[in-house]
């Protein structure tokens, strides 16, 4: 049964009102991606064989993200998920988006996990990715990322306008080989 105090201050319809503003707050909390960045940084890459790619990067900001350290010094984790990047640092960028532009069409290539341990990178390195149309609608789009200790190899294949990254990994073997099939097959420019 309703105490007094309740039937003076709080009526029936403005409980209910309450609550339902108090659900719609929550709802607008919950659709919020805290994660999101405005990209600080863009740069173009034109292929030797013509293709374009943009990236943008935007500055990490390590409050906005769960970080897990394995020892003092050394970074694991980004937001629960193993990160590409450094080695073991904290990353001072994320590349935010990256596209492959075909017949006018911006495709979206996962740039998931994917880190910079270094702003000279992104201001002043040349990024070496190449793109090779294997038939009329599929392409292998790679790339070599990062500087340093903290560089990483990427590959997407392309099809009918949608990708699929299907390597991400700091094998040194793979950024070996991506680096002598980009200085004999292949050039970029930023």
């Amino acid at each position: 049964m309703n105490t007094l105090f309740e039937k003076m201050f709080f009526p029936s319809t403005f409980r209910t009102i309450l609550l339902l503003l108090f659900f719609y707050f929550l709802f607008c909390i919950s659709n919020t991606n805290s994660y999101a960045a405005t990209p600080l940084k863009t740069s173009q890459v034109i292929t030797k064989n013509g293709y374009t790619v943009n990236i943008a990067f935007s500055k990490f900001d390590q409050k906005k993200h769960k970080l897990d350290w394995c020892e003092k010094g050394y970074l694991c984790n980004i937001d629960g998920a193993h990160f590409i990047g450094t080695d073991g640092s904290m990353p001072v960028a994320s590349i935010h988006n990256i596209y492959l532009n075909l017949n006018g069409k911006a495709i979206n290539l996962s740039s998931k996990n994917m880190y910079i341990g270094s702003w000279k990178y992104a201001e002043l390195n040349a990024i070496n990715i190449t793109v090779r149309k294997l038939s009329k609608h599929l392409f292998k789009v790679r790339g070599v990322f990062s500087d340093g200790a903290g560089a990483f190899y990427a590959e997407w294949n392309v099809l009918g306008g949608t990708s699929m990254r299907t390597v991400l990994s700091d094998s040194e073997s793979l950024i070996d080989f991506h680096a002598f099939y980009f200085k004999n097959k292949s050039s970029s420019k930023l």
